[in-house]
């Protein structure tokens, strides 16, 4: 199963604006990314905790043993056959868990990220933040074969080497497309969590750990898409689920606000009267009129 939570599209880069992204990679399909080490190791290799003033990202493939790495507050936990994404300059904590050791294949490279650098006609694509259980993938092989020669690269060229690894990182997101077509379109994937979560109220927190992405840049691809804030879809979502509650189920007032997550059936009542033009209780009253009306 190839597993991750993040949105992947490619668009032109005026719609992008990379202070909006949380931990994602951008690959521009005008420039090749700039290996400077890559290989195989049975520990964690030197360079891969936080270094100031570093430039590069790491691609980290695991093959052996376990890794929980902490990136800007986020937990990840790696084991056999999963890949991660490092971006330069991130706060991060690495260690290797379990008594089996580890073993992994790493990148370490530098692939321009900055707005500003990209030519305005060039497709920007997001590399998916992990993917899962890879083992015997076209992507393994192709890991496995270009740390070797980039150990031994013999008369390959600098260009060579660089346009393999652009190859590697079109790999992963072909292989997060092909197996998850699905979370290829951000805002059905938002209006699920909010569905799934229309109980409660709305935990920007949570939803940037769910989808790697920071609340500001879903927030305005949403808005883009539906021309609503993430905010007023998820509280309509709440007042429709509120409405049901009140034509169909006896539940007082304070019970459907506790059920959808308020703690305030006030606050509730006139969020429900700015959405319906009608508090709760006269919503209520004059449905149960209709009602009889047509009976």
């Amino acid at each position: 199963m190839y597993y991750n939570r993040i949105y992947i599209d490619n668009f032109l880069i005026n719609a992008v604006r990379c202070d909006y992204c949380m931990n994602e990679l951008l690959l521009n399909n005008q420039l090749l990314p700039i290996v400077l080490d890559a290989g195989f190791s049975e520990k964690l290799p030197d360079g891969i905790q936080p270094v100031e003033s570093a430039d590069y990202h790491i691609m980290l493939y695991v093959t052996g043993g376990k890794l929980a790495i902490t990136e800007d507050g986020i937990n990840y936990n790696l084991k056999n056959g999963d890949v991660i994404f490092l971006r330069q300059n991130s706060g991060r904590t690495i260690s290797v868990s379990g008594k089996s050791g580890i073993h992994l294949y790493y990148f370490f490279f530098y692939m321009e990220q900055e707005r500003e650098t990209i030519h305005e006609l060039s497709k920007v694509y997001t590399v998916p933040k992990m993917l899962s259980e890879i083992s015997g993938s076209i992507l393994d092989i192709k890991i496995r074969d270009y740390a070797g020669y980039f150990q031994n690269p013999g008369e390959l060229s600098v260009i060579n080497i660089n346009t393999a690894f652009y190859d590697i990182l079109a790999e992963c997101i072909k292989m997060n497309r092909e197996y998850h077509p699905f979370q290829n379109n951000l805002t059905d994937e938002i209006i699920s969590y909010l569905k799934e979560y229309v109980n409660q109220p709305l935990n920007t927190r949570d939803m940037e750990k769910r989808f790697y992405l920071t609340y500001k840049y879903m927030g305005t691809a949403f808005k883009k898409s539906t021309g609503s804030t993430i905010l007023e879809y998820h509280t309509g979502l709440r007042m429709k689920q509120a409405r049901r509650l009140l034509t169909t189920t006896f539940y007082s007032i304070d019970e459907i606000s506790r059920q959808l997550g308020y703690s305030d059936a006030l606050y509730f009542s006139r969020v429900f009267k700015k959405h319906y033009k009608k508090s709760p209780q006269i919503y209520r009253k004059d449905y149960k009129k209709s009602q009889t009306q047509s009976q």
